[in-house]
């Protein structure tokens, strides 16, 4: 019988700020497109990067076109 390894500590994400630079939100058709059926088509898109402003302290940017 082997021993189990030790596990891991559980690593941890904390949001200390959040900046949004610029949203918007077009919904053609409005609102006439809420009374009808609808299957919606999901795309989601997203790109990150990351940088590193101190030890334990990264900048995540996520852009969502």
């Amino acid at each position: 019988m082997t021993e189990a390894a030790p596990a891991e500590p559980a690593r941890t994400v904390a949001l200390q700020k959040i900046y949004l630079k610029d949203a918007s939100l077009e919904i053609p058709g409005a609102p006439q497109i809420f009374t009808r059926d609808w299957v919606p088509e999901i795309d989601v898109q997203i790109t990150t990067s990351v940088q590193a402003v101190g030890t334990d302290q990264h900048h995540v940017l996520l852009t969502v076109p």
